[in-house]
């Protein structure tokens, strides 16, 4: 009888733990500029070359919620495909123990214990199965993070096709929010503005890269860095920004192409240490003027310290 009481307690108790979760939503203002997000609609992007979009779709995964002072629950195994012009109604992420949401974490593709597993072995319904068109690259490359075309040129009579995948692209981004009630759940509302993917990528005469470390990656940074911001303006809180630290340093440009050189001015004469994506130093540069040469295309950080080797700055760098 004893043994009966204590099960049936506990039974209780976990089942009172089980009520007490809330339901946590997600949801995206698909937008293009200020308007809803539509395919073929005509449009500018920064450096003043025309495009249309007619295919956008991208994963999200690794969904994490941060609550309550700083506490961080992830939602497992919860893998997003997301189609601007399909997905504008909330999406249920799952049930958490939480009062006050204050932030949004997602990385941008699919995790690298998942990316290389058989599409085929999940339910036709499952974003990571099988899709057309596909969003799958072969076991050995894994899924495309990103895949974005459309049309472009003075006539919009080219095609462009950015397909951005890889393990070292798998981009994380943390977004400071306020979640509204939504009939007992939390709805997390994000903004997303799709004419920020070809911020700084030339399109006027045409582009296809598919692959990992050419164009295709500066389109995932910009979806990591330009599209999401909260309902209130808020954006990425784990990127750094290019410094400019009381108008000593000035980096530019930002992509770089390969074979054009990035001027860093330096008066204070701070020493500038280049490191690829491995974590390997490439360069390492204290003169007044710095020419940055670098050979080969991909992610690099530098990372600026002064006389006494404190960091005072760092930056991503893109050679494309």
């Amino acid at each position: 009888m004893k043994k009966q009481i204590l099960f049936a307690a506990i039974a209780m108790i976990c089942s009172a733990s089980l009520n007490a979760q809330t339901t946590v939503k997600l949801k995206f203002n698909q937008k293009l500029e200020t308007n809803g997000f539509t395919f073929s609609t005509q449009k500018t992007n920064n450096i003043g070359e025309t495009y249309t979009i007619t295919r956008l779709q991208y994963y999200l995964s690794q969904l994490i919620v941060v609550h309550d002072n700083g506490k961080l629950d992830t939602f497992k195994g919860k893998y997003l495909l997301i189609d601007p012009s399909k997905d504008t109604a909330a999406i249920t992420l799952g049930g958490i123990n939480l009062t006050n949401i204050e932030a949004i974490q997602f990385s941008i593709g699919v995790d690298k214990a998942v990316n290389h597993l058989d599409p085929s072995l999940y339910a036709s319904f499952d974003p990571l199965a099988p899709k057309s068109p596909s969003m799958h690259w072969g076991w050995a490359s894994g899924y495309r993070f990103l895949a974005i075309e459309g049309k472009c040129g003075n006539n919009l009579n080219l095609l462009y096709e950015l397909h951005g995948l890889g393990d070292q692209n798998y981009f994380s981004l943390r977004i400071p929010v306020t979640a509204t009630d939504d009939n007992g759940a939390k709805l997390i509302t994000l903004n997303a503005d799709y004419s920020q993917v070809l911020k700084n990528i030339s399109v006027k005469n045409g582009v296809v890269a598919h692959g990992d470390n050419t164009v295709d990656v500066v389109a995932l940074a910009n979806l990591r860095d330009n599209v999401f911001t909260s309902t209130t303006g808020q954006g990425d809180i784990l990127k750094t920004e290019n410094p400019v630290l009381n108008n000593e340093l000035i980096f530019y440009p930002n992509p770089l192409t390969l074979g054009e050189k990035m001027i860093i001015q330096n008066k204070d004469k701070h020493t500038f240490n280049v490191y690829n994506t491995c974590g390997k130093l490439v360069q390492s540069l204290s003169s007044e003027t710095i020419e940055l040469d670098l050979k080969e295309t991909g992610f690099y950080q530098i990372i600026a310290t002064d006389i006494h080797g404190a960091i005072i700055a760092s930056s991503k760098l893109i050679v494309q």
